[in-house]
Formats: structure tokens, C-alpha cells, sequence
């Protein structure tokens, strides 16, 4: 207990004794806090009960600032904010170990007055926590005046050094909390340690195991006295000895009898060398032989250790029977090689570019104008090279020196011959281990012919071409895959397309698109039967027009019968095809009026009929004859009746709808054919309007003269499927009640009944 709170030797009244007992349980609850924001917690709620303030506060020290960490106050002050330990009085506190007391915040010359008249504090109580370099500071506030007293000081600084020894203990607390965590931790790791080397130990014995069993090579261990103490999986199945059988017997079991005796010597003079540390021999060239008494090559490498128990010895032993075999059969194969290539007349070279010597076969050297008895050189092949090809070959050869690519390239030789020679060379280089070139080996073959051929297979493409520009004939050829490898100039010039746009499938992109896929099914379908084809489609001119243009192509075959692809033309023919749009609409319209002729109504009339019956509708057949037609014709001439028929033509297809079907079947007789009608009564509203229409007066033009001409019709109407299935029988049908309402006055309709079938036509 602090000593300042004790008074005299009598019981305190009842007001401090219960202070002291509310500080007692405030000390005791920070002898137990273990962390700073508990402490904190505790004192701002105790410093503020304890002496009935407005507010307390809990400042600590950072160095030349005060950070006001935490506050219990009626309304919020400095919380969570820091200042300079000479602006504000807890600094002071702090600087000087010395609790003050403030009655007035206004007039007290240690306080920042301007700093509280934006505050409710009026009076204030600061005490430091440790006096001797305290560690922070409480305050108290009060909102009114407040003279705090001698009794409310002693009870804060004793809450103060309180809470300074509990501070302590926080820290002490935790730097044995750290040690301890360290400690744990280092126990740990070193746990963990040992457990990684005991699992390393267990792995690196599990790999050893792994390596030497599954290894390809013979492990073989013997101890000083030549025994064999180890033999691994590939032994066995090297020697075909198993590992119980030959474990503890001599090694000599292992080498032929007529090698053991200077075998033995080799062995224990390398066992009895003066070298104590791992010693590995060099590979060494020996024979074996196998339980069953078959000898092979091998290879073998001996090592020694010394262990407490003596020397040991491994060897690792490898079988080159198929190494030996497969160098035997390399030297069979240079041999056929050197045979092929003098057959063939190939030429081969090597150049050792460490030593700059270059080993070229005869036949290379022939190739070149060199002598076969003359030693070649670098600047000795430069100097047998045309003078236009020797910088592009030396750049060539560099370029895979360096690395960069294999050295191929096609070269002329300057020998003496009428023309030059022409040599097809390619080689590869070989690098060590630090990238630089060691060797560069190759081959040469003469190409003169193959040159030539292609010269002449150039001037031959050429005169293709020149014919094929100047043929009035758009030409092309196509590959066996289909794509299209060249289209003469006419059509890029008849197309507008760019330069080699057409190629492969782009002459495509020209045709016009409802007809590409025709195209294209067509050309495919042909070309995989091997049979010629003509096309007829739309193409888009240079002028961005389409023409109709006739594409025929022939198949290619190659002597031996090998498909080389097609070769074809393309060529106009749009004024043909609209002189046979003419001929085809002349034999389907009527020449005067341009209506859909007799042949003509019908298949239009078929196909409307068909929909009307698949959408269970009806339709109506219209027959219309021009009454008292044939004295105009009499009285006015010919030409008078032909504008007549033609102005009712012209309103007749006024109206009906568009999808109706207007004909004229010859002389004054017309048909209109009305699909999808739901009532009767649009047919008769479409009689009404027709009649009306063709009864209205006739202003006829002719030979500088009009004509004022007055007809009526005469409509009979048949309905589908009522009175016929078919365009044939509802014009039957519909001529019947024609007649009947011409015989009915005329200028008017009547519907077919079948009590008018059979009379007499007027």
C-alpha cells in the first residue's frame, strides 16, 4: 500500500475507506492484466471513478511526443492523438516527475489555454506515471471549476505507480513469454532437425537402395580378400548369377581362367595402394563371362574405401556387347555409305575447323575443278565458286558455324565447261561443350540437270502465261488439293481483284455470294470423280456489276496417270444469258399485255393452289370476258383493240393483291387467280372492285386522234376446293358462270352453280 495514503493510526472515515478499497481492487486487477490495452482499460475507468471527474486520460510517453492512447470522458478530447511534450501539460508532467493540479485551465500559465476553449475541460488533475523517468501520465478533468485536493492527488499517483509497477510487470511478463516461446521453438526446430536428418538418412539409404537396384550397370563390392561381399539386380542378370550363389566366392568366377591370373595381380595391387582416401580407376576394356561359361565385352571401373574393417572395393561393370556390335555394324555402314555415295555420284566432306583441315572425297573435288591430288582449303573452295555466289556462300557457312542453322545453300563452280556447274551443298555443324564449333561434315550433290530443267520449265511457264494473258479467255489451273496456283491477267482485270488474290480459294470471294456454295459443291463434286465441269454463276466486275460468266474445267493427268489437278476458262456470257431471259419470258407472257400466258398462269396458279391446300384455305378463280369486244376492233382497227386489252391488263393488276396471279388466256378472255381467302364475301368484294375498274371509260390515244371507248366485263368465279382441285377445272367452272352472267344482262358476276352447267353459250 502506498505509504501516502496512510494517515493516521485511526480508521479513515467512510467516503476514503471506500476510495481505498476501490483502489485495493484496481491494484489488484492490474497485478493480473498481462497486456497494455487491459491496463489501459482499468486505469481510464479507475481514475475517473476515484475522483468523480468529467473525463480521465492515459498518456504515454514516445520519445519528444505524448500519445494520448485511451479516454473515459463525457464527451471526446485527444484520443488517439500525439504533441510535442512541450505543447501540452502531460509533457510537462512528464519532463519535471511531478503531479500538477489546475483550478483554472485559462489562467494557468503550464497550459495551452487556446487548445481548451474548444474542449469542456475547466479544471484538470496530471499525475506521472514512475516519477523517475516516468513512462507516461493520467489526468483528470473536470467540465467546472474544480479545486482539486491533497487527498484526490495522493489517490491518482497511487493509482499512477500502480499502474507503473503493473507496466513493469507487462514487460517483464513478456520478455518471459518471448524467451520462453524462443526456447520452445529452438526445442522445436531442433526436434524437427533431427527428425529431417533421420527421414534425409532414410531417403538417401532408400535412393542408394533404389540407384543400385534399378541401375543398368553391375554393382559388384569385394572385400581385401577378393571375395564378392555385394552384387546388385543388374549383376545378376549380367553374369546370370543370382546374388546368394555368388556372394562370398572369389571374383575370379566373373573373368574368363585364361585373364584371371593377371586380373588377380591388377586387383590387389590397386588394393594394396598407399592411397587411404576413394580412388576410382580409369574405365578399363575387359572380357566376362557368364555363369553358363558365354564370354561378352565389358567395361569396368574399380573404386576403394577405407573403412575400420579393412578396404573396400566396388567395381561397376557394363556390358558393350551391342556397343562393340553397333561399331561393328557403323563400320559395315560407312562402307555401304562410301559405296552409295560413289554410285550415286554424292560427294561428302568434313573440315576439322580446330585444326582448319578440310577431307573432301573425290568425287566432291571433281564437282568443283579442284585435282583429286590437290589438299583443299577454305580459300581454296572460295576461289572454285562463281565470283557472284562466294560472298552468300561464306556467309552461309558462318552463319552455322555460329549456330544459327544448318549450312545449305545451292552454288555455281567455275570448272571448265562450256556453262557452269551447279552443286546442291548441305551440311551441319558440331559444338563443344562451350558452344564453340568443332567440326562441320556434309554432302554434295551435282544439280546442273535438275537446274536446266527448271530453266526450262521457267520459259515454258513463261509462254504459258504470255498465252494465257493474251487469250480473249479468262484461264486458270488448279492443284490436286483444289487450290487454285494461277488465274490469268483477264481476270484480275475482268474482276477488279488485287494481284494473286484469286489464289487458292480467293477467286471465291468474286463470285457472287447465293451462288459460292453452288460453286463450290459443284467444283468439289468434279474434282473428286475426276470429271470435267461447266458452271454457269454471277462474278462482280472491276465496275462492282455482276455478269454471268460459263466456268468450264478439264482434269490434268500426268503421264503415269497422276492427278495434277484442273485447268479451265472463264468466259462471258451475260448477253447470252439475257437473250435467253427473253426468249424464256416470251414463250411464258403474252407479247401484248406481258401477262403471265396460258402455260405460264397455270404453273404459277399450281403453285398457289398447292399452299392454299396444305394451309386448308380457300381461293377463288376469277374468268373475265370483255363484252362487245370484237366490234371496237371492227370499227377502230386493230391497233385501238390491242391499247384497250392493254389498259385492262394494266388495271386488272391494279386490283388484285400481290400475291395474286392475273393471266390472259387469249383473245378478250383474262384470269385472276385470288389465294388465301377466308369469306365469300372477298371474292365478291374483289368482282366489285374489278368490275367497276374495267367498266370505267377508255381514253385511247392513236395517229393524232383519241378515242372514247365504254365496255363492261362479264366475271364468272369458281372456288377452290369447293368447285375443283385443280386450275383446269375451276377455269371450266368459273367459264360456266362467265356465260351465265352474260346471259344475265352482262356488266356483271355470277358464282359457278351446277344448275348452269350444260347450257348454251351466247
Amino acid at each position: 500500500m502506498n505509504e501516502n495514503l496512510i494517515v493516521s493510526g485511526s480508521a479513515p472515515p467512510r467516503e476514503d475507506r471506500l476510495q481505498l478499497e476501490s483502489l485495493i481492487e484496481v491494484i489488484q486487477q492490474l497485478s493480473m492484466a498481462r497486456d497494455l490495452d487491459r491496463i489501459m482499460k482499468i486505469v481510464r475507468r479507475a481514475a475517473r471513478r476515484l475522483s468523480g471527474a468529467d473525463g480521465a486520460t492515459f498518456v504515454l510517453r514516445e520519445g519528444d511526443l505524448c500519445y494520448y492512447a485511451d479516454e473515459d470522458a463525457v464527451s471526446p478530447l485527444w484520443k488517439g492523438q500525439r504533441f510535442p511534450m512541450e505543447s501540452c501539460i502531460s509533457g510537462w508532467v512528464m519532463k519535471h516527475g511531478q503531479p500538477v493540479a489546475i483550478e483554472d485551465v485559462d489562467v494557468d500559465p503550464r497550459v495551452n489555454a487556446e487548445a481548451f476553449r474548444r474542449t469542456v475541460v475547466k479544471s484538470m488533475l496530471m499525475v506521472p506515471i514512475r516519477s523517475s523517468d516516468p513512462l507516461g501520465a493520467i489526468g483528470n478533468y473536470w467540465a467546472h471549476r474544480h479545486r482539486p485536493g491533497g487527498g484526490e492527488m495522493r489517490m491518482l499517483q497511487a493509482l499512477a505507480n500502480s499502474t507503473a509497477v503493473a507496466l513493469e510487470n507487462v514487460l517483464l511478463y513478456s520478455d518471459l513469454e518471448k524467451r520462453v516461446k524462443e526456447r520452445t521453438e529452438a526445442l522445436e526446430r531442433e526436434i524437427s532437425e533431427r527428425r529431417q536428418a533421420e527421414e534425409m538418412l532414410r531417403e538417401s539409404r532408400q535412393r542408394f537402395a533404389c540407384v543400385v537396384e534399378s541401375a543398368m550397370d553391375a554393382i559388384i563390392s569385394i572385400d581385401g580378400a577378393q571375395r564378392i561381399v555385394f552384387f546388385n539386380a543388374a549383376a545378376e542378370a549380367m553374369f546370370r548369377w543370382r546374388a546368394p550363389d555368388v556372394v562370398g566366392r572369389a571374383i575370379d568366377c566373373l573373368i574368363p581362367e585364361r585373364f584371371r591370373t593377371t586380373h588377380g595381380d591388377r586387383v590387389r595391387e590397386f588394393m594394396a595402394g598407399g592411397v587411404t582416401s576413394r580412388t576410382v580407376t580409369e574405365l578399363q576394356q575387359l572380357r566376362g563371362v557368364r555363369s553358363d561359361g558365354e564370354e561378352f565385352p565389358i567395361e569396368a571401373a574399380f573404386s576403394k574405401v577405407e573403412l575400420a574393417g579393412g578396404v573396400l572395393s566396388t567395381v561397376i561393370v557394363r556390358d558393350v556387347s551391342r556397343r562393340v556390335a553397333t561399331e561393328a555394324a557403323l563400320a559395315r555402314s560407312e562402307a555401304q555409305l562410301r559405296y552409295v555415295t560413289d554410285a550415286g555420284e554424292i560427294g561428302y566432306w568434313d573440315w576439322d575447323v580446330i585444326a582448319d583441315r578440310l577431307e573432301w572425297s573425290e568425287r566432291c573435288k571433281v564437282m568443283f575443278g579442284i585435282p583429286v591430288g590437290e589438299p583443299v582449303t577454305y580459300e581454296r573452295f572460295l576461289g572454285a565458286l562463281h565470283p557472284d555466289d562466294r560472298d552468300r556462300v561464306d556467309a552461309a557457312v558462318h552463319a552455322a558455324l555460329a549456330g544459327d542453322c544448318d549450312y545449305d545453300v545451292e552454288i555455281r563452280t567455275i570448272e571448265p565447261r562450256a556453262s557452269a556447274r551447279w552443286v546442291h551443298s548441305k551440311g551441319r555443324s558440331t559444338f563443344g561443350p562451350d558452344g564453340a564449333p568443332l567440326r562441320m561434315g556434309g554432302i554434295a550433290l551435282d544439280i546442273t540437270t535438275r537446274k536446266e530443267m527448271e530453266a526450262a520449265l521457267r520459259e515454258s511457264e513463261a509462254r504459258f502465261r504470255n498465252m494465257a494473258d493474251t487469250a480473249p479467255a479468262m484461264l486458270w489451273v488448279t492443284e490436286p488439293d483444289g487450290h487454285c496456283s494461277f488465274l490469268s491477267r483477264g481476270w484480275y482485270d475482268y474482276t477488279g481483284q488485287a494481284h494473286d488474290a484469286g489464289v487458292g480459294f480467293g477467286w471465291l470471294d468474286a463470285v457472287h455470294p447465293d451462288d459460292r456454295d453452288k460453286v463450290t459443291a459443284g467444283f468439289l463434286a468434279a474434282s473428286g470423280e475426276r470429271n470435267p465441269f461447266e458452271h454457269e454463276h454471277r462474278v462482280r466486275c472491276a465496275d462492282g456489276e455482276y455478269r454471268w460468266v460459263l466456268d468450264a474445267g478439264r482434269p490434268r493427268f500426268a503421264d503415269d496417270g497422276t492427278f495434277l489437278g484442273y485447268i479451265g476458262s472463264v468466259i462471258d456470257i451475260t448477253e447470252r444469258k439475257h437473250g435467253e431471259e427473253i426468249m424464256r419470258k416470251s414463250a411464258l407472257h403474252d407479247p401484248l399485255t406481258n401477262l403471265p400466258n396460258r402455260a405460264l398462269t397455270h404453273e404459277f396458279a399450281d403453285h398457289l393452289l398447292a399452299a392454299s391446300r396444305r394451309a386448308r384455305a380457300c381461293s377463288a378463280v376469277m374468268f373475265i370476258d370483255l363484252d362487245r369486244f370484237k366490234p371496237i376492233n371492227d370499227t377502230y382497227g386493230h391497233h385501238v383493240g390491242d391499247a384497250v386489252l392493254k389498259e385492262v391488263a394494266n388495271r386488272l393488276q391494279h386490283c388484285v393483291r400481290g400475291e395474286d396471279v392475273v393471266g390472259r388466256l387469249g383473245g378478250d378472255e383474262f384470269v385472276a387467280v385470288l389465294s388465301h381467302i377466308h369469306r365469300i364475301d372477298e371474292a365478291t368484294s374483289a368482282a366489285t372492285h374489278v368490275l367497276a375498274r374495267l367498266s370505267e371509260p377508255y381514253e385511247i390515244l392513236g395517229n393524232g386522234t383519241g378515242v372514247r371507248l365504254e365496255l363492261s366485263p362479264s366475271i364468272g368465279i369458281s372456288l377452290f376446293p369447293e368447285h375443283g382441285e385443280d386450275l383446269a377445272s375451276l377455269i371450266e367452272c368459273a367459264d360456266v358462270a362467265m356465260y351465265a352472267a352474260k346471259t344475265a344482262g352482262r356488266g356483271t358476276f355470277r358464282f359457278y352453280r351446277d344448275a348452269d352447267k350444260g347450257r348454251s353459250k351466247d
